[in-house]
């Protein structure tokens, strides 16, 4: 339940927009996969005219002319030349102007603080040489207490005779690769000084502000490289007609490969021009653009889900390998286009399924390059979509696919018309659109429950079947749990009732409904609709009952998995409490314990807030079948209340937070469950007793019985 104020609002934003970036590398990801797998389905050749056994850098097996002339870009020997032009392009510096004065100034500074140390009263000794060292780590303490003992003049001649040193090696280029080579160059001029002290303190400090005064224009420099690379022109290999390629056992060079790949014998694009293969690459990325579009204007569910997206992609990919297997043998009727339609439409929509069938039509068409196959293809697959839009059980499809073959028939053999094949050819058409049906459907029927559990997929025709009560989990809540069971289907025509008019679907719902309380069967006495006695709740500590009651939840997920349960229904049997609270056990805790130090959440289920519409009706509506079989008088105006009172607790309670229930929907919710419910509870007529008058005894003589009963007492009563 979204509550749309502006912290909300602004939160929901950022949530979204961090979602967005969690998503987008695996989305491209995603994209550039799928783009260069559909190019390769149009663009290879799986089975082309080779040399067998023809590798670079091995013997050829053969000798090999080239049949026309062939005209290449060297590529290898192209590079090479330009990076070498680039290596001997000149580098262009460009002079810090404003280095000189900044080692002037550092130099300055050094100087300044000597002195100021010099100039402290009481320098001389231990105190001033500590400052010293700190300023100049490299002098040693008689070298500190010499420098404090100089006077501010002597200071003054060592600064600019250092500045002089420093300034004389900054005219010179300095690079960050030669700031070493300066330092050393400075220090060896600095013994110049005739006194040593003064010349290693001279030198170090010039050495430590010379700075790096020339720095590599790289705009400039990136031009230069640029001009030089401009001007390699391209190295054209060329071969005539009937020149030698390649000889026998002669080492494969990659120039010779790509002579060969052009001519089409050394790779599987089969000799086609950059061209050809650029205006496929065009298609398979229009191709992928325009069925994203699709999806996402009119399926965006699933444009949103990528296992959905993968499982289309899987799809389309199986049909097109069969495909290009089946082009070159045999009639292209035998393309199970139709099959893909098929899976799609079961698996996933049929708006995705109609997708399906255009785009497999198409790619499937370029194999092929016939436009009556690809009437064919569309008309078939359209048709198979419709013919499985609506199929619930697994034996419509045979039905479905009886219907097919018959619809693949009747457009092949208008093909053939249309293609102007006359006479017998017309019939064999017919018979291959029918075994093209008969094809479709077994592909469909044979990777069907394979693409489920692959996928995860809960079809329709799954849930009718977990919907059954022969269902085996069912029949076992049926026998150790029948008030629970009631409880389920109860709660399950609830859902059923208002599902559709808030956007959920009715049949998960129903059936999670069903299977919402599967816990409950390993322990189900612990549970008021299961006694028919005392309940053990009465002699139990409240948080041993809070204990048991939640158990169930946990226990469900348990039993689910087990018998493999699709995760929808797990995910709502996980979230059909939530984290609401327990408030029976809650207040029977406070009142044993005085209200002191009982907490709430120690009252609370542990799962998680139901996270769709499907769990969040099944939390609405366990609570208020539970509450209306309490009701004593159960009228409409009460139930009316009770449905009220439990939505406006679990809303306040924030248990619909994150589902997509809006206030409409639960207004709906609440109109919808309270006239279900009075249906069933509705109070009925009492019938009054009616006394039925005794019949008169009569004494007869037992000898003279004929069709008459004896009593207990020896007395004969009419039969």
């Amino acid at each position: 339940m979204k509550v749309w104020g502006e912290e909300n609002r602004f939160a929901g934003v950022i949530a979204a927009v961090k979602s967005i970036d969690s998503r987008l590398p695996r989305r491209i990801g995603m994209a550039v996969g799928m783009f260069l797998v559909i190019f390769a389905l149009i663009a290879v050749d799986f089975s082309p005219q080779k040399i067998s056994g023809l590798e670079v850098s091995k013997p050829s097996p053969a000798t090999v002319r080239a049949p026309r002339n062939i005209t290449l870009l060297n590529m290898d020997r192209t590079q090479a030349l330009r990076r070498r032009a680039a290596e001997n392009a000149p580098r262009i510096h460009r002079f810090d102007v404003g280095a000189p004065a900044k080692a002037r100034a550092g130099i300055a500074g050094v100087y300044q603080r000597v002195a100021q140390v010099a100039a402290l009263p009481g320098s001389e000794g231990a105190k001033g040489a500590p400052e010293i060292k700190k300023l100049l780590p490299f002098v040693t303490r008689a070298d500190a207490d010499w420098l404090i003992g100089l006077s501010e003049e002597e200071i003054g001649g060592l600064r600019d005779k250092t500045i002089e040193l420093a300034a004389t090696i900054m005219t010179e280029k300095i690079s960050a690769d030669g700031l070493a080579s300066a330092r050393e160059k400075v220090k060896r001029q600095a013994l110049a000084i005739e006194d040593q002290r003064a010349a290693k303190i001279v030198g170090q400090v010039a050495a430590d502000n010379i700075r790096v005064n020339t720095y590599i224009d790289k705009v400039k420099t990136n031009s230069a490289i640029a001009a030089a690379v401009d001007k390699v022109k391209p190295v054209i290999a060329a071969k005539q007609k009937g020149e030698t390629i390649v000889t026998e056992g002669e080492i494969v060079t990659t120039l010779q490969e790509r002579f060969l790949r052009e001519l089409g014998w050394a790779d599987s694009f089969n000799g086609k021009t950059g061209g050809q293969v650029f205006g496929e690459a065009i298609i398979a990325l229009a191709l992928m653009v325009l069925a994203s579009i699709y999806l996402r204007e009119f399926q965006p569910k699933v444009y949103r889900d990528d296992r959905m997206l993968v499982l289309v992609f899987v799809i389309l990919t199986i049909v097109s390998l069969l495909a290009k297997g089946l082009a070159p043998l045999f009639p292209p009727y035998l393309i199970p286009v139709a099959g893909a339609a098929m899976l799609t439409t079961i698996l996933v929509r049929p708006r995705a399924g109609i997708m399906m069938a255009i785009t497999a039509g198409i790619i499937t068409g370029i194999f092929v390059n016939s436009p009556q196959y690809w009437i064919y293809a569309f008309m078939t697959g359209l048709a198979a979509v419709y013919l499985t839009a609506h199929i619930t059980h697994r034996s419509d499809l045979t039905r479905a696919g009886l219907w097919l073959m018959l619809a693949s028939g009747v457009i092949a053999f208008a093909a053939g018309l249309m293609k102007g094949d006359v006479g017998m050819e017309l019939f064999v058409n017919a018979g291959w659109g029918v075994v093209g049906g008969f094809s479709a459907i077994i592909l469909t029927i044979g990777t069907l429950q394979f693409l489920e559990l692959a996928f995860n997929i809960t079809t329709e025709m799954k849930l009718l079947e977990l919907s059954n009560p022969t269902q085996p989990l069912l029949r076992e809540l049926m026998v150790n749990a029948p008030g629970t069971y009631n409880h389920s289907i109860i709660t399950g025509n609830l859902v059923e009732s208002v599902a559709q008019q808030v956007g959920a679907n009715p049949l998960l719902a129903r059936t999670g409904a069903y299977y919402h309380d599967i816990g409950k069967i390993r322990r189900p006495f612990f549970f008021v609709e299961n006694q028919y006695g005392d309940n053990p709740h009465d002699k139990t500590q409240p948080n041993l009952s809070y204990l048991i009651i939640t158990a169930h939840v946990k226990e469900g997920v348990e039993i689910a998995r087990k018998h493999r349960l699709p995760q929808e229904l797990i995910d709502i049997i996980s979230q059909h409490h939530g984290t609401s609270l327990m408030s029976y056990f809650y207040t029977r805790a406070k009142e044993q314990d005085g209200n002191t130090t009982v907490a709430e959440h120690h009252y609370r289920y542990a799962g998680d807030k139901p996270k769709s519409k499907e769990a969040a009706l099944i939390m609405l509506a366990d609570g208020a079948e539970a509450a209306a079989r309490a009701l004593r008088k159960p009228t409409h105006n009460r139930l009316e209340q009770m449905v009220k009172k439990i939505v406006k607790e679990r809303l306040r309670d924030g248990q619909l937070d994150e589902s997509a229930l809006t206030l409409a929907d639960l207004e709906t919710v609440t109109r919808g469950y309270t006239q279900t419910l009075t249906t069933m509870y509705h109070s009925r007529i009492e019938y009054p007793e009616i006394e039925v008058p005794a019949k008169p005894e009569r004494r007869v003589v037992v000898g003279r019985l004929n069709r008459k009963s004896i009593g207990h007492s020896g007395r004969v009563i009419s039969s």
